[in-house]
């Protein structure tokens, strides 16, 4: 029987059509992997889009001055409530990462969703011209299944750093090699999950590896049969 699952991009700024793409092609991975799913993906710009009808949400990389007048009228509340519901998966990339921290260093932000509890810190590789790619090493089981190996390609663009994992209920999905780059001082976590929230510092939507968003839309279909 064929599992559908209602999957959204929050598509207000940043890279989100690269997600959709991303999107797009896992399904059709997916499908020649012999999974009967069929995805269908929304761009979620209004907050009455947040609904229980949405199995999935991603929310992407982009800036907070401008994410803030987007987040009037109780937008940033529905964001809230609707990622703590069990039956529902949410993914944050990079300044999605940001949101979806529970603690930040300096302080939290005005804009803080929280869910995760990790401390991060924007910024923490450098400015746009200190971007870099780097191999990294995946732990969780499932994720090594999807992608055939144990490695996958991040991509870093003025991304945060998850300073500490603050709760044994943080599970770690993969790491930075401290060999891999010339900051690091030992091995890093970029990608951690804490119950229905997943957050990367990195952006898998830039890689054209698609292992991490067929692993997003397993995760949302796998939870359409959970309680609220």
């Amino acid at each position: 029987m064929t599992t559908k699952v209602k999957v959204g991009v929050l598509a207000i700024q940043g890279a989100f059509i690269e997600h959709v793409h991303s999107l797009q092609k896992a399904e059709n991975t997916l499908k020649l992997k012999k999974h009967d799913i069929e995805v269908q993906i929304m761009e979620i710009r209004t907050s009455d889009q947040l609904n229980d009808n949405l199995n999935g949400l991603i929310i992407p990389g982009g800036e907070s001055t401008v994410m803030k007048r987007h987040f009037e009228n109780g937008f940033l509340e529905n964001l809230k409530d609707w990622t703590r519901l069990k039956n529902k998966f949410t993914w944050g990339t990079c300044a999605g990462l940001i949101l979806l921290s529970n603690q930040m260093d300096g302080g939290n932000s005005e804009l803080q969703i929280g869910g995760v509890d990790i401390t991060c810190s924007r910024n923490a590789y450098g400015r746009q011209i200190n971007s870099f790619e780097s191999p990294l090493h995946l732990l969780d089981s499932q994720l090594q299944n999807i992608a055939g190996n144990n490695t996958c390609l991040g991509i870093f663009i003025r991304a945060p750093k998850i300073k500490s994992v603050d709760s044994q209920s943080v599970n770690v999905l993969c790491h930075l090699s401290a060999a891999s780059h010339e900051n690091n001082a030992v091995d890093e976590p970029v990608a951690v999950c804490q119950e229905n929230i997943m957050v990367s510092t990195f952006h898998p939507e830039l890689s054209g590896d698609t292992c991490w968003h067929e692993y997003f839309i397993l995760q949302a279909a796998v939870r359409k049969s959970f309680q609220a």
